[in-house]
């Protein structure tokens, strides 16, 4: 399921570096685990460049050498004066650390759904260009170096997905600096993004789900509306079915009714779209007119008296039940229940409980 169903435009999250090492990757912090359970309620795809995931990977491998220059030796002091063995306590090797970072990053990614965006197709010749002159995210003496192959390789994955656009998740650094060069160059190649925070980023996508679930919900009362429609002569055989007396001096009604037109349908779709073929619950009220005459019924002598009946009796009808989405449309499936005329009467198919009936 894509957000936008086919009316806005696609979009992808693209996470620098830091925000990743913020998060305390490879740990998922709550901030970063945010963005990306709204993200994945829409259906945006999450991007975690390829030269991010091998700077990140540097990060944790400095990070581990650092640790176990200090930890080991405190673990010998430890052992020492426990009288132990130096080596009592085997630390993990820095190889064996970054194997096991390895796995964690590989299932994390599987986990949280990223894409691997690929390194940049730019040749070295333009790039050695661009950091000779500043241009895009580089700095005096070449730095920012791996911003601007992040950047490019955002840039190369929108250009080839025509119609998606693309939220770069950075810090407010070097990108928001330079944020209109960036957009310019972008623009040029036909490539929209725009570059957030991690909580601005958040709120923003927070706003299209709401968006999205109301967009949703009016399009399938839409199709559950015509269903009902279509629906209406069915339902109208079904309430004019009416039930035999079956002792002497039954008070009966005998109501017809031509349902007309369709007031209101509710169909519960507002947490996320339906799959082809589930069954959704619904509400619905049609109007329509009604006659009714009141009978008292004889069978000893085989007469039905008339007492009272009245004509073109405006009327309003609830009914609730389950519809199948064939994913453009709606089949009514099961009537659960039916409401007449507001005064609470409740039924269900081949038993309904109608006003007058004994």
């Amino acid at each position: 399921m894509r957000w936008y169903d086919g009316r806005q435009k696609a979009m992808r999250l693209f996470f620098d570096t830091n925000i990743m090492i913020a998060a305390g990757w490879p740990r998922i912090s709550v901030k970063l685990e945010n963005i990306l359970r709204v993200a994945h309620k829409l259906g945006v795809i999450v991007e975690l460049p390829q030269a991010v995931q091998i700077e990140l990977k540097r990060n944790f491998r400095e990070r581990m050498r650092k640790n176990l220059s200090v930890v080991s030796p405190l673990l010998q002091e430890f052992n020492w004066v426990q009288g132990r063995p130096k080596n009592a306590v085997d630390l993990a090797t820095e190889e064996e650390l970054c194997l096991c970072y390895e796995k964690t990053v590989q299932k994390l990614l599987e986990d949280w759904h990223f894409n691997t965006t690929r390194m940049p197709a730019i040749d070295a010749s333009t790039l050695f260009s661009q950091a000779n002159e500043r241009e895009l995210t580089f700095g005096d003496e070449g730095r920012n170096f791996q911003d601007t192959i992040i950047f490019h390789s955002m840039i190369d994955c929108l250009a080839a997905l025509p119609g998606e656009s693309g939220i770069l998740i950075a810090t407010d650094g070097i990108f928001k600096k330079r944020e209109e060069a960036l957009k310019k160059y972008a623009a040029d190649r036909n490539v929209q993004f725009q570059t957030m925070m991690i909580e601005a980023a958040t709120e923003y996508l927070e706003k299209q789900l709401g968006d999205s679930a109301q967009a949703r919900l009016i399009r399938h009362k839409a199709l559950a509306t015509k269903a009902v429609s279509d629906y209406l002569p069915t339902l109208t055989d079904l309430i004019n079915e009416r039930p035999s007396p079956n002792h002497p001096h039954s008070r009966f009604s005998e109501s017809n009714y031509a349902l007309t037109q369709v007031i209101d349908v509710d169909v519960a779709v507002v947490d996320e779209e339906p799959e082809v073929g589930s069954s959704v619950r619904f509400s619905a009220i049609v109007r329509g007119t009604v006659d009714v005459s009141e009978h008292v019924m004889d069978l000893g002598r085989r007469r039905q008296i008339e007492i009272g009946s009245t004509e073109n009796d405006i009327t309003e009808i609830g009914f609730t039940g389950t519809a199948i989405y064939t994913g453009g449309s709606y089949s009514i499936d099961v009537i659960a229940a039916i409401t007449f005329g507001g005064a609470g009467n409740v039924g269900t198919v081949g038993h309904a409980k109608i006003h007058g009936w004994k």
